[in-house]
């Protein structure tokens, strides 16, 4: 199966547009796991500046110190350097036309600890505590 070439999928009318991708999924859907996994690493690859950007490891993914969760192992993972973090998700927005928004609490993590404590060492209920603190309210609007 053959590399979406990005650039020149974008710059075919609305119409081939879809249908390439609709051939590209069709091919998609005969593989396996591990063998869509080796396609997206390739196409990873390509473009040289696809990152998961999920900051919920504190961007340590994202600035390339570390691997992606859930990704120990796993014998298609990659590292790509990414010195400026910020610079390098600006640069991938403008370049890609993304419409990204940005989602944090309303407290600093210092000041969550003050007040908390290291709600991440207090069990179940710390993590529930924590997630509820990063990842729900900030989604929700709060």
């Amino acid at each position: 199966m053959s590399v979406l070439d990005l650039n020149a999928l974008n710059a075919l009318p609305k119409v081939e547009r879809i249908l390439a991708l609709a051939e590209t999924n069709a091919q998609l859907e005969k593989l396996d796991a591990e063998g869509r996994v080796a396609w997206r690493w390739k196409i990873c690859r390509k473009l040289c500046a696809v990152v998961e950007l999920w900051h919920s490891g504190g961007g340590k993914f994202a600035s390339g110190e570390s691997d992606p969760p859930g990704h120990s192992g796993d014998p298609h993972r990659y590292r790509l350097p990414v010195p400026e973090t910020y610079q390098f998700i600006d640069e991938l927005t403008d370049k890609l036309k993304l419409n990204l928004k940005v989602y944090r609490a309303a407290e600093s993590a210092a000041w969550q600890e003050a007040r908390y404590g290291k709600l991440w060492e207090q069990g179940v209920e710390g993590i529930e505590k924590y997630n509820e603190i990063n990842k729900v309210e900030p989604m929700n609007g709060r």
